[in-house]
């Protein structure tokens, strides 16, 4: 908002944050496309948007087992809230490692997102932006408005507003409507 306006606008670091986190949360893979998927995929992700859990574990754990990168990252969402098996972060962890190690840019955000909440994992702010970084690298969305956030509220980067607005750009870029508003944001304030 102007200057002289009742209204105040969140800071869209913050809001970045908080959104990652209501997608993250809210189950944000319940949308991820499946249609080059493996049939066996396909029915794993049905049963998990059905709610049939069980189903989805018995499904997904082979297919993880031998290989299969997406199917690794669900068994760690699985792990993560507890559905179809005993909720373990630092069994979810180690699912995103496996998908992470084949490049997959889900597992890489969520290990950064373990790493900088210190779920089923140590805290650490670097191993964190290390992770989001390579989450970026490879096409990120999620983790570019993190990696902007860190650079706008100074936390465990120097903060740079200017930085900041690079990365809210790549992932405007990339379709994030999230990213065109704080790019907005920030020319709104001069920022940029």
């Amino acid at each position: 908002m102007r200057s002289g306006s009742n209204v105040t606008v969140p800071c869209p670091a913050r809001l970045g944050v908080w959104l990652s986190v209501v997608i993250w949360l809210a189950g944000g893979l319940v949308a991820w496309p499946v249609a080059a998927a493996p049939a066996d995929l396909q029915a794993a992700v049905a049963a998990y948007r059905s709610g049939d859990f069980p189903a989805a574990v018995r499904v997904l754990r082979p297919l993880a087992e031998h290989g299969d990168p997406r199917a690794r990252v669900w068994m760690g969402v699985l792990y993560d809230r507890g559905r179809g098996v005993r909720r373990d972060p630092a069994t979810a962890v180690r699912w995103y490692r496996r998908a992470a190690a084949d490049g997959d840019v889900i597992a890489e955000f969520d290990l950064g997102w373990h790493y900088a909440h210190g779920l089923g994992v140590r805290r650490d702010p670097r191993m964190a932006l290390r992770w989001y970084r390579k989450a970026a690298a490879h096409g990120g969305v999620q983790a570019m408005i993190v990696l902007g956030s860190l650079c706008d509220e100074g936390r465990g980067v120097p903060k740079d507003p200017a930085r900041a607005l690079a990365w809210y750009r790549r992932a405007a870029e990339r379709g994030s409507a999230l990213g065109a508003f704080n790019v907005g944001w920030h020319y709104d304030r001069g920022l940029g």
